[in-house]
């Protein structure tokens, strides 16, 4: 069952054999394409592309490369849609560190809110890879954060001392990878 909204899918660049493209949703683990030969060009441009066809309930969409060169067939990229609930956490400080190791040092206890939309993993608090950070709950009132990219220590209260550290993509709300639990 497709949800009654229409989502607007834009990718920022695609590589050399890419398009035309499939998506999926983690409704179903990425097994039926709900749309099929979506043209890179569409995607890519200025408007992008619009469907009303993406299953009720997807927090991931799979853009994945359905380009006839086999070579290819495995490229895709993963986004998080905005849910209709976010996760609550805090970050420390506002400064970015260098390393996932610097952070865990240095403790410090400077921290703001966080929320964030994704399939959980693990400890609530903790954003799992491909997860976008928001400043507010609701996800109609939520603006994506807008933080440096880099290292950010993470807790699940603000009476905690950072529990884990995060790296903040070059966009700056999005969790690029490697969530390392600090010692």
């Amino acid at each position: 069952m497709a949800n009654n909204i229409i989502f607007n899918i834009k990718l920022t660049s695609a590589g050399n054999c890419s398009g035309p493209v499939d998506l999926y949703s983690d409704v179903d683990n990425y097994v039926t394409a709900f749309e099929s030969g979506v043209s890179i060009t569409q995607l890519t441009s200025a408007l992008g592309y619009n469907t009303s066809n993406v299953p009720a309930g997807t927090i991931i969409i799979r853009i994945q490369n359905a380009n006839t060169n086999h070579a290819c067939n495995d490229n895709y990229v993963d986004v998080s849609l905005p849910g209709t609930e976010y996760t609550e956490g805090y970050f420390f400080d506002s400064t970015p560190y260098a390393s996932s190791g610097a952070g865990c040092i240095a403790g410090d206890d400077t921290d703001s809110q966080y929320f964030h939309n994704g399939i959980v993993i693990g400890n609530l608090y903790i954003p799992p890879e491909g997860s976008f950070l928001y400043d507010f709950s609701d996800p109609v009132g939520a603006t994506l954060l807008n933080l440096t990219p880099g290292w950010y220590g993470i807790a699940n209260d603000t009476n905690i001392p950072v529990e884990a550290m995060i790296l903040i993509g070059a966009n700056g709300y999005e969790v690029e990878c490697c969530n390392v639990l600090c010692p």
